[in-house]
């Protein structure tokens, strides 16, 4: 028992997880089975899981395997590498990241606040239509309103110095 944890916390099993793309799915079974055990512990609301799980898992993977790699695909073909002034990249990484998060979460929040216009709720409803909540609940009603709320997230990815509007594992697409 002592070499398996020996192992599983050695630099040789971290760098065969991310040769074989095993992060990602390594980190949602933990999810699955380590969340969801403590939402079944301790639930804050009732849940009917084998009702809602498996679409949500359904949509989840979809995304997963369908909506990242096509994003990613784009992102290799645009290749979109703006360049920050000198003065900006200048500036301590703390400082910046704290214009991250004031600029990001504001820009979401009033692209947020725009999607409820009678104009636009028709494509944004679906992301208040699920009725239950749970870990993986933002699954049924998130990717049709995640879309036009992330510009300002993409953007102020420069400010720290990611150079890339979407990341190498495709995270930050369409």
């Amino acid at each position: 028992m002592e070499e398996l944890v020996s192992y599983l916390l050695s630099r040789e099993f971290r760098a065969y997880i991310l040769e074989h793309d095993l992060f990602s799915p390594l980190l949602f079974l933990v999810r699955v089975v380590g969340i969801t055990a403590i939402e079944i512990w301790r639930p804050a609301r009732p849940v009917a899981y084998r009702k809602v799980f498996p679409y949500d898992l359904t949509v989840f993977l979809v995304y997963q395997f369908v909506v990242f790699p096509a994003a990613s695909q784009i992102n290799h073909w645009i290749y979109l590498r703006p360049h920050l002034p000198d003065t900006i990249l200048a500036l301590p990484l703390v400082l910046r990241v704290v214009c991250y998060l004031v600029i990001a979460d504001c820009g979401h929040y009033w692209i947020h606040r725009l999607m409820h216009h009678q104009a636009l709720w028709r494509i944004h409803k679906w992301h208040h239509a699920p009725t239950y909540m749970y870990w993986m609940g933002w699954c049924a009603g998130h990717h049709s309103a995640a879309g036009p709320c992330q510009p300002p997230l993409y953007l102020c990815l420069l400010l720290l110095g990611s150079g890339s509007l979407v990341d190498e594992s495709g995270h930050r697409g369409l």
